[in-house]
Parts: C-alpha cells; sequence; structure tokens
C-alpha cells in the first residue's frame, strides 16, 4: 500500500548511544500458504549499529503476507523483550520498524486494520507493550530493513519442506547474518562468538594514515578498500592495538583458529604488508595441511607437496589453465578431509560438466 499524501511517519531517528532498533520483516508463499517471520534487535552506539539478536520463524500455515508480517512483529517484541530484560529496562530509547504500512499504523494506533484473524497476534502485542512500555513504530522501505528480509526469506523457504500436516511455527536455526549486513554497507567490528575463545592476540599496526591514504589513491587497490576501512574502524584509525579473540569451529576445539571481527588474518596479504610490512615477517608454508600430515604419519609413500603438485598437474593436463591451479591446491584437501573417492568423483564430475559444454560460439 503506498503513502499517502496526509501520513506522518517519523524519520528521524534520536543520534544517542544506546538506542535499540527492532527491524522485522514477513514473507508468504501465497500459493504454497506458507511463509515466514523475520527479526532482528541492533543497537546505535557512538561506531554504528551493533547486531544483538535475530531469529526466523517458519510459518507452515500462512494465508498473506501481512499475516506474516504481524508474525514479524511479534516476533520483534519477543527479542525486545529478552533484551530489556537483560538490561533490567535500562535504555534510552527503543525503535520499531516494518515494511507493510497498515500494520505499523495500526500497531502505533495511528489506524485501524480490519483483520480478524490477526486480533490474537495484535494482543499479544498489546500486552507486551503494556509491560515494558516501549517504543516508536515505524515504517521503513523493505530497502532499509535488509536483514529482517533476509531471516524472513530463510524461514519461509523451510516453510515449503515441510509435509503438509505440520501447522505450528517453528523456529529456524540461523547463523549472524553478517554477510547480509556487509552487503547493505555495514562493517563487522566484532562477531558473535560461535564457541569458547582459545587464543587473545593483540595487533599492532605498523603504518599511519598517510601511507594508508596513498595506498587507496591507486586504481588497482580499490579493491581493498573494504577490508582497510573495516579494519581503521576498529582500530580507531590505526591509533588504538587491537585485541583479537581466536575460537576454533572443530568439536574438540583443535586445529585451525579463527579470528573474531577485522584482524591481519583476515586480511588480504597486501594489506596485511601494508600495515604490518615494517614489523612484522610472514611465514607461509606450501601446502601446510598436507605436509603437516605427511611429516607427522612419516610414511615414505606420501610423496612432497612439490612433488605431489606435479603429479597432479600431470593428470589434469584436460582442465582448463585458469582453473588448474585452484584444483592442485584444493585436491589434497579434499582427498585428506572426504577420502580419495569422493575426490575423484568431484573431478569426474567436473570433466563431464566441461564435456557437455556447447562447442559453439560462447555467449558475449
Amino acid at each position: 500500500m503506498p503513502i499517502g499524501a496526509s501520513d506522518i511517519l517519523c524519520s528521524c531517528i534520536q543520534q544517542e548511544a544506546g538506542a535499540l532498533i527492532v527491524q522485522f520483516d514477513g514473507s508468504c508463499h501465497a500459493d504454497k500458504g506458507v511463509g515466514g517471520a523475520g527479526a532482528a534487535l541492533l543497537e546505535l552506539q557512538a561506531q554504528g549499529l551493533t547486531l544483538l539478536r535475530w531469529r526466523a520463524l517458519a510459518l507452515p500455515k500462512c494465508p498473506d503476507n501481512i499475516f506474516a508480517e504481524a508474525m514479524s512483529a511479534n516476533l520483534g517484541t519477543d527479542l525486545l523483550c529478552e533484551e530489556l530484560v537483560q538490561r533490567k529496562f535500562s535504555t534510552k530509547q527503543v525503535y520499531l520498524q516494518g515494511d507493510i504500512l497498515p500494520i505499523v499504523k495500526h500497531l502505533a494506533f495511528a489506524g485501524r486494520f480490519r483483520r480478524i484473524d490477526l486480533q490474537p497476534i495484535v494482543q499479544q502485542i498489546r500486552q507486551k507493550q503494556s509491560k515494558f512500555d516501549f517504543g516508536v513504530w515505524m515504517y521503513r522501505p523493505r530497502e532499509a530493513n535488509i536483514i529482517a528480509g533476509h531471516l524472513a526469506g530463510l524461514a519461509s523457504r523451510a516453510a515449503c519442506d515441510l509435509p503438509y500436516e505440520q501447522s505450528q511455527p517453528f523456529e529456524v536455526p540461523t547463523s549472524a547474518p553478517y554477510n547480509i549486513a556487509m552487503q547493505a554497507g555495514a562493517i563487522v567490528l566484532e562477531e558473535r562468538s560461535t564457541g569458547d575463545t582459545i587464543l587473545l592476540l593483540t595487533e599492532t599496526p605498523g603504518t599511519d594514515l598517510t601511507r594508508v591514504k596513498k595506498f587507496l589513491m591507486r586504481a588497482e587497490h580499490q579493491k581493498y578498500r573494504r577490508d582497510i576501512e573495516s579494519y581503521l574502524v576498529s582500530t580507531v584509525n590505526l591509533s588504538q592495538a587491537r585485541v583479537v579473540e581466536y575460537t576454533a569451529t572443530s568439536i574438540d576445539q583443535l586445529g585451525r583458529l579463527y579470528g573474531r571481527g577485522p584482524c591481519a588474518q583476515r586480511l588480504p596479504r597486501v594489506v596485511r604488508l601494508l600495515l604490518f610490512g615494517k614489523t612484522h615477517q610472514e611465514v607461509d608454508m606450501t601446502g601446510s595441511f598436507y605436509e603437516i600430515m605427511r611429516r607427522l604419519s612419516k610414511d615414505s609413500l606420501l610423496p612432497h607437496i612439490t612433488t605431489l603438485r606435479e603429479i597432479i598437474s600431470d593428470l589434469i593436463w584436460l582442465v582448463p589453465h585458469d582453473q588448474r591451479q585452484s584444483i592442485i591446491k584444493r585436491h589434497p584437501l579434499i582427498v585428506m578431509n572426504a577420502g580419495a573417492s569422493l575426490a575423484c568423483a568431484n573431478s569426474k564430475a567436473r570433466k563431464r560438466h566441461r564435456d557437455t559444454l556447447p562447442t559453439g560460439n560462447a555467449p558475449s
């Protein structure tokens, strides 16, 4: 429904640290009668928005997008109530944002929405709102509601795969939608930890802003701008050292560790040399995973990584040149993790796909 000429929308958010923002969105596959609801809770801080909580709810019975939107508003209200309880109700301001104007106006007591099937949902929201006395309901266009929209889409796709007899909404486990936020121009300062912190390292850049600005003036370096800006924000323009938490992804918490947020490990090598080249040295072990395994096993039949790559190169001479280097590096890892049979099957599948490609003029 388009915004009317007489509609008054709240478009100014008070720029004060500590304000909470709830974004909610619904998704519906009307042809299948299923949908999804998504909601995200963010906090407005001095350095920008921080993603605090998020949820995705699959709706096996969903008549239309209005129903899905109301469910997502209720879901967002739950997120907010959980956060307020944790904070012991101490927050400066709260904004709840959706992209269907009739729902927003109804919840803000600025309009009436006559849908009997929505009344139970609206009453749930009203009860929570009366207990916590929170928030300003605001309209936001879909383009400004990208995270909640992404979560709603995940939930609705999950609902499409359910058996027909399933009727109750259920929560869909989702990882933090950082990639979606970054596509919208966000900089992720800290990621929510998925495991225990195994290691803490302090990073102190060995350069200054002048060198960074000169680096970015070159056209070929523009592709690194996002990585550099992210690191500059996290170190207050290189004026502070950065303490990086490292976690393991394996169940036994062994193996490779991964840093959270902007850190040297995640930066392209060119950017690492720019920021740390004066004070650090890089040590790169060729084929490290394979070589570690080979040396630990002490198996004389396993060739050195250089020899192994030469053998693989001879075996895949039919592979296009631009793909060859990647396959040579990845093949030993696939064998180690999935076994030789699956690795060979993967290579054969690539060859079959290549053999079935049309031989006529390639599309421009």
